[in-house]
């Protein structure tokens, strides 16, 4: 509990950012990117037009967001600085919490146990509840402890030692961060020291349908707002909700103009009255057996009091952006406990293929395990910066960044299955093994936080900041022009000049890295250019050109991040340091490399040879056939 006490520090960053955000229009934003749909825009943050103001004015935009500066080849070079603890007590302190709840959770975590009970023990929710876990998202001022952001993904990292428990606490960090950020005074005075106490288990749904079941969620009003009534819900999914005694349901709510439009409701399961529903019904899901996934079944009374927020349309994409970053360093963990348990493995298990050696000594084993530790190296490197930036109350936004985590994360933890299957083979799906259950785990949580719309997100965001900075150069060009800039395009392509060198930020040994990322700056630059300016409504509804552009997006992200640790870790003498020098190098070039090609083929977007198999829309064709119809090589039509 000392080490908890010292562990208190300022007000919450989260709190912080928003009261800047309400007060000045220059303040940072934390959000995820808007959306372009209205029926599908549960994974976007904020309004455009919210997250464009702070773009706009006499401040250049690569102070404001880094990959969107990175995207119109403009560099600063703070963003090489990769974020630290400016005191070395913060770090021996969170080393220390970290340490005691390292131990409690190998005391208290049994895996199979948590599946078969179908909940977390009592012995869990102990050891959450004395490590005050629920308290680390929520201000002091409020009862909790107010970590910053690396404490908070830190301490992520060892919650990843069951994903049910992992899931739970996001969920716990995803009400109490609505609530920090959207809630009235109040509101927060209400629930967060409840919260963060331990005395109150929130939950959340969203009017989204499960399965083949219809689903609703209204507010039959009594009012001209229409936020006055019964909030009806049925069939809605929701998470933790069977045993919670706190609720954020969103709902449609109809006002006097008849128009619909998402609000969030705060729903108070004590507070309930007489004739009031609650009622939860299980899922049965494939894996985190331990988690209450469920679809809930309400009627309850609700007034303009219980509103959280004005648009319940942002809180519902806040809600999910909010659990990126904490997923994201859980994946960290969970990626170093599947290395160890594969290197582990690995030493211990005699080769069939060559009696008297390890499986260890196999190439193909050096393969897999390079592969996934450089995407663990990438993944905990963009975690722990954004953390840092954040921290650093740096006036940036990093929507774009923690959509592309979110990316990240997913392709990790795919490759940490891959990894599994191919290394340990039948052993992997072993029932009686806890790799088995580790994998449907994983499986679940990604169908569970799918984000498939964030490609349109971060395209969408990213083109529309270079539109309306740049792209009022462009307007006018004649034919003859843009045939002149084919060639500058096709130029930088093939021969890309430094223009920023970035090596002279970074660590020599880095200077082949900075310049494969200042490569792939030019190349976007030119080829975003190109297309918004010939094909520009085209490749907005093309999804295979969006992905490839985020795909550069991310690289880009990646090489930057990697090379600000690199750089501070040799330069301060971490160890391993030299490792770290080369494995950056190797990330910057594959990923600049595999940059190119993408660029490459958007620069011939309508080119004789067609690289975008979308254009041919044989994805269409499968769907409306109803399947694959293509006929057997083996028939006859005579």
């Amino acid at each position: 509990m000392q080490r908890v006490a010292r562990l208190v520090t300022r007000r919450h960053p989260l709190l912080q950012l928003r009261q800047a955000a309400s007060s000045a229009p220059e303040s940072p934003s934390t959000s995820s990117p808007s959306s372009s749909s209205t029926s599908t825009s549960s994974s976007s943050v904020v309004a455009s037009t919210r997250m464009e103001s702070l773009l706009t004015g006499d401040v250049p935009v690569e102070k404001r967001s880094l990959t969107r500066g990175l995207a119109m080849n403009k560099f600063e070079k703070d963003f090489m600085i990769y974020p630290e603890y400016t005191d070395t007590d913060d770090l021996r302190n969170i080393e220390g919490f970290v340490k005691v709840l390292h131990e409690t959770l190998e005391r208290s975590v049994d895996e199979r146990a948590l599946e078969k009970a179908g909940e977390l023990s009592a012995d869990v929710i102990a050891a959450l509840r004395t490590s005050e876990i629920s308290g680390c998202f929520i201000p002091r001022e409020y009862g909790g402890l107010g970590l910053n952001y690396k404490d908070l993904m830190r301490i992520n990292e060892e919650l990843s030692i069951d994903w049910s428990v992992a899931t739970h606490s996001t969920v716990s960090h995803m009400v109490s961060s609505l609530l920090l950020l959207y809630g009235t005074e109040a509101q927060k005075e209400r629930y967060l020291p409840a919260i963060a106490s331990g005395k109150c288990r929130p939950a959340i749904s969203f009017p989204t349908a499960v399965g083949a079941l219809t689903s609703s969620a209204e507010v039959h009003g009594t009012s001209v707002s229409g936020l006055d009534g019964t909030l009806m819900t049925q069939n809605v999914k929701a998470y933790g909700a069977d045993k919670a005694n706190l609720l954020l349901a969103f709902a449609y709510v109809k006002d006097a103009s008849k128009v619909l439009s998402l609000r969030c409701f705060i729903i108070d399961r004590p507070a309930m009255g007489e004739g009031e529903k609650w009622e939860t019904k299980r899922e049965e899901t494939l894996g985190l057996r331990a988690v209450d996934v469920s679809r809930v079944t309400l009627a309850a009374a609700v007034t303009e009091q219980s509103v959280l927020g004005d648009s319940g349309k942002e809180v519902a994409s806040e809600a999910l952006s909010c659990t990126r970053m904490p997923l994201s360093a859980a994946a960290v963990g969970y990626g170093k406990r599947v290395l160890e348990d594969i290197a582990r493995i690995a030493n211990e298990t005699e080769s069939q293929i060559t009696p008297g050696l390890s499986l260890a000594s196999h190439s193909h084993i050096h393969r897999i395990v390079s592969q996934l530790s450089l995407q663990l190296y990438a993944l905990e490197s963009v975690v722990y910066y954004l953390a840092g930036l954040l921290d650093e109350k740096l006036p940036v936004v990093v929507d774009v960044e923690s959509a592309l985590l979110h990316r990240l994360t997913r392709e990790f933890l795919r490759s940490c299955t891959t990894a599994l299957l191919e290394i340990l083979g039948t052993r992997a799906v072993d029932s009686r093994e806890l790799f088995e259950k580790r994998i449907r785990d994983v499986a679940t949580l990604m169908a569970l936080f799918d984000e498939s719309d964030a490609v349109e997100q971060v395209a969408m965001t990213t083109m529309s900041t270079w539109t309306a900075r740049q792209g009022k150069q462009s307007r006018g060009y004649s034919t003859l022009r843009r045939l002149l800039g084919a060639e500058k395009t096709m130029a930088d392509l093939r021969d890309p000049k430094l223009q920023h060198f970035i090596a002279e930020h970074a660590h020599p040994s880095l200077q082949l890295a900075c310049q494969e990322l200042e490569h792939s700056m030019v190349r976007l630059d030119a080829v975003l250019a190109k297309l918004l300016n010939t094909e520009g409504k085209q490749v907005l509804v093309d999804y295979q050109s969006l992905e490839r552009l985020v795909k550069v997006l991310e690289n880009n992200l990646v090489m930057v991040c990697t090379i600000a640790r690199a750089s501070r870790s040799y330069s301060i003498g971490l160890r391993n340091a030299d490792a770290e020098l080369a494995w950056t190098t190797w990330l910057a070039t594959e990923r600049s490399r595999e940059s190119w090609l993408h660029l490459n083929e958007l620069s011939d977007y309508f080119g004789l040879i067609r690289l975008n198999s979308s254009l041919l829309k044989s994805g269409r064709s499968v769907l409306e056939w109803g399947g694959y119809q293509i006929e057997s090589p083996m028939e006859r039509n005579w």
